[in-house]
């Protein structure tokens, strides 16, 4: 769609539907002296336009629907610009923009939208996916730091908000598709409820719900009978209707010969009496207190803690290289059942509104722009890939901020190898100031950039940002380009393998919050500084 500036010269705004292998690239934006994927794209396009046209284009007001950074991949990207001037109708045939780009970076469509269309600010949500090696949750070598023994912890059941398509069946909207076609998606495929043989309903108001056993209830209500029942929570109410019991005069049932009312008296001078204690022996401990001001001076004591305590130095330990045996153990390690419900437990604890200023590097906890939410953060059963296994994890937000998914990544790896409880992830969130090392980046993929709601608002086929239309194209980069490459490359390199054990060596420096209680306690171990330099 062409508009007119103030400068009175036409601009053509395009959008650009591709995907990319990251791995040789310093990141998708432009950078100046850097080979990256913008680059490369605009470069292409440009020279069709001169070879056929013959004039010098400008491309401004340049958008991405995600910015990914070194070593990291698209499936599904998303790229808005304008052009000034008329554009060259050659710069929209993909097989002539392919043809000037490396196989890894492949343009699936190139389309018109409409003047008001912003890659980034149109986007309402993005789905981001990250394969991991399962040998990743092998134990740590016991010459590391951590001293975690193994906790058997109860996994309760989880718990979502409301119902949620599968990230790896079909990608959840994020809220994003208009009811109304979601409505109909569930009526198409559910199954027509029976028909009862006879109403006596005269009203074609839809009926609510209806819980097992609810009317019973309402129907008991309505006849009074539970009036009984709230009478029986009445103190002091003596009642002939259940005889004492002669052999346990102290039943609850039966009368003693003071009345009912001397035990209940005597029931709250008792349970005063316990919280006195109670108080009193916190007090002598130095315990906790459940005061406003107390709580203050807690918390501004283990804030004065955690600044304050002693440093104390440690030499990286010497671990050596792997073995080519250690090598294929570490290729034949397979994920006991116990460590993946622990896994998808802990990723769970990420969905919701949090603060995640530990995930941002540079961000502080009373930075507002923390608190982000996470629509939805799934984790696939393990998959075999190259003679490996490997699990998938995605996860699905409105925005993220740079780093944030492989730190993430990394602290769900940590917490299950090091065995600390999955509290850490709760308290990850809070005040406490933790050091979360990154994730490889070559293992990340923008997996989607969803533009639902755009597409319903412009119901054009020619403006809209359709994936369906090529996901035979999308499928095979994303199968063939960016999935198989990264299992081979891992099986033969082994980056995760260097990655924990560059952490293993340094693993002092994360016990302070890698500990059997998983809470965030003081950082005062530091590297060993090297010895001075004797003087001359």
């Amino acid at each position: 769609m062409a508009t007119t500036p103030q400068g009175g010269s036409q601009t053509y705004k395009l959008a650009i539907l591709f995907g990319y292998n990251g791995k040789g690239y310093a990141g998708l934006e432009r950078t100046k002296g850097a080979k990256t994927i913008e680059n490369d794209l605009l470069t292409a396009m440009a020279t069709i336009a001169t070879q056929h046209s013959k004039q010098k284009i400008t491309f401004v007001g340049i958008s991405r629907a995600s910015t990914t950074e070194e070593g990291e991949h698209a499936a599904r990207q998303v790229l808005s610009l304008e052009i000034m001037g008329s554009p060259d109708p050659n710069m929209l045939d993909v097989e002539k923009v392919n043809a000037l780009l490396p196989e890894s970076v492949r343009v699936y469509a190139i389309t018109r939208p409409g003047a008001d269309f912003s890659a980034r600010r149109t986007c309402e949500a993005r789905t981001y996916e990250y394969l991991l090696p399962t040998f990743v949750f092998a134990p740590p070598p016991t010459s590391t730091h951590y001293a975690n023994p193994v906790q058997e912890e109860n996994l309760e059941p989880l718990v979502t908000e409301g119902p949620q398509e599968s990230l790896f069946k079909t990608l959840k909207r994020a809220g994003t598709v208009s009811r109304k076609q979601s409505q109909r998606r569930m009526q198409t495929s559910a199954p027509a409820p029976p028909v009862p043989a006879a109403s006596t309903s005269t009203s074609s108001a839809p009926q609510p719900y209806a819980v097992p056993g609810a009317q019973k209830f309402i129907d008991q209500e309505k006849k009074g009978g539970l009036k009984g029942f709230f009478s029986s929570l009445r103190r002091g109410k003596k009642t002939d209707a259940v005889p004492a019991d002669t052999e346990n005069p102290r039943s609850p049932t039966a009368p003693t010969s003071n009345g009912d009312d001397e035990d209940f008296f005597t029931t709250v001078r008792r349970s005063m009496s316990r919280r006195a204690t109670t108080r009193r022996q916190n007090s002598m401990r130095g315990g906790p207190s459940d005061a406003p001001e107390e709580l203050e001076r807690r918390f501004t004591e283990d804030e004065d803690a955690l600044k304050n305590a002693e440093p104390v130095y440690f030499d990286p330990l010497d671990l050596p290289e792997p073995s080519e045996s250690d090598r294929i153990r570490l290729r034949n390690y397979r994920l006991s059942e116990r460590q993946y419900e622990l896994l998808q437990h802990i990723v769970s604890l990420f969905r919701g509104t949090h603060n995640f200023h530990n995930y941002i590097p540079g961000a502080q906890y009373d930075d507002p722009r923390c608190y982000m939410r996470i629509l939805n953060i799934e984790c696939s059963r393990p998959e075999e890939h190259a003679g490996m296994e490997w699990v998938r994890i995605k996860v699905q937000a409105k925005a993220f901020a740079r780093f944030q998914i492989r730190k993430m990544i990394a602290l769900a790896v940590l917490v299950i190898r090091t065995n600390t409880p999955r509290a850490i992830v709760g308290n990850s969130f809070g005040w406490g100031k933790i050091d979360i090392p990154e994730a490889p980046g070559q293992f990340l993929i923008l997996d989607q950039a969803h533009y639902d709601a755009y597409n319903a608002q412009v119901g054009n086929k020619s403006e809209g940002i359709w994936f369906d239309e090529v996901d035979s194209a999308v499928q095979q980069l994303r199968q063939r380009g960016i999935h198989s490459p990264i299992y081979k490359e891992e099986g033969t390199i082994m980056f995760f393998e260097e990655w924990i054990r560059s952490i293993d060596r340094y693993s002092f420096l994360y016990t302070y919050y890698l500990n059997p209680r998983g809470v965030v306690g003081p950082r005062n171990a530091y590297i060993r500084p090297p010895p001075p330099m004797p003087s001359q």
